[in-house]
């Protein structure tokens, strides 16, 4: 038995929690939600009950729990401190005082693969509206502006997604009518979104980010918007430099990428509720 507490039911917090629920049913594994039963506690994000557990040795804490200032967490009096990536593991050792190296488990939640399948685009039964959208998070519009302009300059149509302007369906919506995603984004911990249009097999060039600077100089560690990625999910660059040619090279050769088959090898629903129920069994 799990028990899973969770303060969100919105935005990426939610689809942790969601995207659990859905693999642990996949895999029969019982659980409650915000109520001690026995078994293994899991704090997905904070809550008042997570400072009265009586045996902190059977709670788990994370992945949306923040450390910083929390000595509960620092200390680590408790199983194991879930981060979603490799590179939020390196930042909580490396820059956030945490104490025991060996209680932080990486743990991504699954994608739903059938809430976001492959879209009839690329099999050609459909003409999309667009070639193509801007996934657009936490990035400068002069930025924007020069994404623009690259696409205007292939002649590509395009259309604008900006972070917590849309709803589920609206997504989807655009998702299924496009070809590609142009990823102009902020660093992401896990990256849900992405991989829900990954998902759907559409390509994604990536304008990457190399540097977590949301806490200033002190705090700064390397890190990327797209941490779960490899070369059959599309192109990704840092510099303007080097984007024209690659961005050529990526529309020339859509057909060649598969990220959907990345997804459903990596982060699907099921392996990644076992993978959390190993760690919960350690």
């Amino acid at each position: 038995m799990i028990n899973i507490f969770h303060s969100y039911t919105k935005m990426g917090p939610g689809k942790v929690l969601q995207n659990l629920k859905l693999g642990l049913n996949l895999c029969d594994v019982d659980y409650v939600e915000n109520n001690f039963a026995y078994g293994i506690n899991l704090f997905l994000s904070e809550r008042r009950e997570m400072y009265s557990v009586r045996d902190t040795s059977t709670t788990i804490v994370g992945p949306n729990v923040w450390p910083i200032g929390n000595e509960f967490v620092l200390n680590q009096n408790y199983k194991t401190y879930l981060v979603p990536s490799d590179w939020v593991k390196n930042k909580v050792l490396d820059k956030f005082g945490m104490k025991k190296r060996d209680r932080v488990s990486v743990w991504p939640v699954g994608i739903d693969t059938e809430e976001f399948p492959e879209v009839v685009t690329n099999t050609g039964s459909l003409t999309p509206l667009f070639d193509c959208f801007i996934y657009f998070k936490r990035r400068s519009e002069k930025e924007l502006d020069h994404a623009k302009g690259l696409l205007n300059s292939f002649g590509q149509k395009w259309t604008v997604v900006k972070y917590g302007e849309y709803s589920e369906e609206e997504f989807q919506k655009i998702i299924k009518n496009s070809k590609y995603c142009f990823s102009l984004n902020g660093t992401e911990s896990q990256g849900i979104a992405t991989q829900e249009i990954m998902s759907s097999n559409l390509p994604i060039f990536v304008w990457d980010i190399d540097t977590w600077k949301d806490l200033g100089e002190e705090y700064e560690c390397p890190a990327s918007s797209v941490p779960y990625w490899d070369n059959s999910c599309g192109e990704r660059v840092y510099s303007l430099f080097e984007q024209e040619e690659k961005f050529k090279q990526f529309i020339n050769n859509l057909d060649s990428y598969s990220p959907r088959k990345f997804i459903l090898d990596n982060l699907s629903l099921k392996k990644q509720a076992k993978e959390l129920v190993d760690i919960v069994s350690k």
